[in-house]
């Protein structure tokens, strides 16, 4: 791997070697950096972090440097044939934050910026993967199957009672995951899928409600918002 530095302290990693890994890969991600990434001509700078926690394979971070803004995606694994779908979503997460297309969800309680970060990544994940699902046929499928195992045995693995805040934190997750299976054809007749919302609605009775709630409101917003609409919100909620 080519490692450069661009003044922001740390080694990257070249997009050029990742994109050219990534197309042999993958005729989607070939075809989706040819159409989408290629349109844009800003920076993206690729950073290996092999400590990245479980939960994330890549992310997606925006960073000022006077007035400018650089984006950086981290990466835990050098990329193999079902980590195309992964590079894309990032890439496409930098590009409509380039264009200022993502939604923006702030809190001015510091104590809890994390929820308006997951709440953004709530909405903004399906949107991505609507994106690359409908227009450049990338297969949501494998991916979606992994996150649910983890999901699975986290879910085995919560202690109860917990606090309420807790149960929020979780809801955010889990209409997160309902948004993204949403773009699933059939997802009702995957088993697991079904056996996991069948356990969450009974071990997480609270954290079940309120991501109902969660999608109640999305649904409503996007029914409002018909541009925002024709950008995947409906689709996703659907």
């Amino acid at each position: 791997m080519e490692e450069t530095s661009f003044g922001l302290g740390e080694p990257f990693i070249d997009e050029s070697v990742l994109a050219d890994v990534l197309c042999e890969l993958s005729p989607e991600f070939e075809r989706f950096y040819r159409e989408e990434r290629q349109r844009y001509d800003f920076p993206i700078y690729f950073e290996w972090k092999p400590d990245l926690d479980e939960g994330n394979r890549a992310l997606t971070r925006e960073i000022r440097i006077k007035t400018e803004k650089i984006y950086k995606i981290c990466f835990r694994n050098y990329p193999r044939n079902d980590d195309a779908l992964i590079f894309a979503h990032e890439i496409e997460h930098a590009i409509r934050a380039y264009n200022e297309l993502s939604l923006k969800i702030e809190s001015k309680d510091e104590d809890l910026s994390y929820l308006a970060k997951d709440l953004m990544s709530m909405l903004e994940d399906s949107i991505v993967d609507s994106i690359l699902y409908k227009n450049y046929n990338f297969n949501l499928l494998p991916s979606y199957e992994k996150g649910l195992k983890r999901a699975r045995m986290q879910l085995s693995n919560i202690n109860l009672p917990r606090e309420l805040s807790s149960d929020f934190v979780s809801a955010i997750y889990l209409c997160n995951q309902k948004l993204r299976w949403n773009l699933i054809p059939n997802q009702h007749l995957n088993e697991e899928w079904a056996e996991y919302l069948d356990c969450c609605k009974t071990r997480l009775p609270n954290t079940w409600t309120m991501s109902e709630i969660l999608l109640f409101f999305i649904s409503e917003t996007a029914a409002a918002h018909p541009r925002r609409k024709r950008r995947g919100i409906q689709g996703a909620a659907a």
